[in-house]
């Protein structure tokens, strides 16, 4: 036999649960009560047992005890105790509303911040919102104010809101914006038509009277039939430089044009030059700006081999390089500083040039676009390179 003093069972017993929230006692064989807060309870037997028994398969219950709410929890004792055959329950009887205590705070506690949360971003977004909206009203008075074609104010129809006030102006202003490029587009299109025009109108007088005044002076001096071999001649150019007025001819037909011109000028300068064609077979039918290459075979011979001693040479060569097409005129003339032809010092490889030049190259930057034109080598005393650079449009002939 083991004597346990009660008091002593009954100390570890209280401290299982706090004192203010409940308490916690032994029974053996659920009903026989070994210790008890009430030390005149001990050695009492438990009448109604159902009060203190869990649910079947629960550890706790909640009931009413002494006309309080509360929470029967109970615990068998294991171990050495079930192998001597005592069975030993400790059972805590705790308050629900001590329990649940410390929760309804926190729930307070919660609600009071959700509270202030909310409060805070209500203030956050009246403040956030009213720097977007003023500056939004204060654009949308001024679009009501000017938003007719005249200084007179008209107020918008079927008016909504402000989002929706400056959502219909910038539907009309993309429209205005893109009426104003279409019609600028027409515009560009006719000037640049009218240019073509003006500028392709400009070379055709110009020959004329250097021509017609080479006539002259031969029906004046010799009265033979080079003069009906020059109107041949003559013919022959303006029946293909004209083509009807089409823009486009194809580069054999340029390259007729360039020998009608050659054949007038060799009656002007007899045994002064000669001129070589290497103009690859595969571009001779693509279509190109028509008289491109007369004015530089014009420039070679008046200002390259006109003012050197003995007989010149003029070169003038075709090809295709990549998706672009070069005609190349080179004589080996007197040559000259190409700083002298805009009175500026420019680089060896000048792109401009003198009227006519000047005048090619402009026609050919109007229909191709940039970084087309003519580009200009010349070395003095040793001759001039001209260069058609264009852009093959057509593989085929119109």
């Amino acid at each position: 036999m083991i004597y346990i003093r009660e008091r002593a069972v009954y100390d570890v017993l209280k401290n299982m649960i706090g004192q203010d929230r409940g308490f916690s006692f032994l029974v053996a064989d659920d009903s026989y009560i070994l210790s008890y807060p009430d030390p005149g309870k001990a050695g009492t037997t438990i009448f109604d047992t159902n009060v203190f028994q869990a649910d079947k398969g629960n550890a706790f219950k909640e009931t009413v005890y002494d006309g309080r709410r509360s929470i029967i929890a109970s615990y068998p004792l294991q171990g050495g105790l079930r192998k001597l055959g005592l069975n030993w329950k400790v059972i805590s009887v705790i308050s629900d509303e001590k329990l649940l205590e410390n929760v309804n705070k926190i729930k307070s506690y919660s609600l009071l911040l959700q509270i202030a949360a909310i409060g805070l971003t209500a203030l956050i977004s009246l403040y956030v919102s009213g720097g977007i909206i003023k500056p939004i009203r204060r654009l949308n008075q001024k679009i009501n104010r000017y938003s007719g074609a005249s200084d007179t104010v008209r107020p918008f129809r079927n008016r909504k809101d402000e989002l929706w006030v400056l959502e219909s102006s910038f539907n009309e202003m993309v429209v205005r914006i893109g009426e104003l490029i279409e019609r600028n587009n027409e515009e560009k299109d006719r000037q640049r038509e009218m240019e073509l025009i003006a500028l392709q109108a400009q070379i055709n007088p110009h020959f004329l009277y250097n021509t017609l005044d080479a006539i002259g002076w031969l029906a004046k001096i010799h009265k033979q039939e080079e003069i009906e071999r020059m109107v041949i001649a003559l013919s022959h150019f303006y029946r293909l430089s004209l083509h009807k007025g089409d823009k486009f001819i194809s580069v054999e037909e340029e390259i007729g044009i360039v020998k009608s011109y050659v054949a007038i000028e060799a009656m002007r300068f007899p045994q002064k030059f000669e001129v070589e064609y290497d103009i690859a077979e595969d571009i001779l039918d693509f279509k190109v700006l028509k008289i491109i290459v007369q004015p530089l075979v014009e420039n070679a011979i008046k200002h390259g081999v006109s003012q050197k001693r003995g007989k010149g040479r003029i070169t003038v060569k075709g090809y295709r390089s990549g998706r672009d097409l070069k005609i190349e005129v080179a004589d080996d003339g007197a040559g000259f500083d190409v700083g002298t032809l805009n009175g500026t010092i420019e680089p060896p490889a000048y792109k401009g040039g003198g009227y006519g030049i000047r005048n090619v190259s402009e026609r050919i930057r109007l229909e191709y676009g940039d970084g087309y034109g003519v580009e200009i080598r010349s070395v003095i005393g040793e001759g001039t390179v001209s260069v058609v650079t264009v852009k093959i449009k057509f593989e085929q002939p119109l």
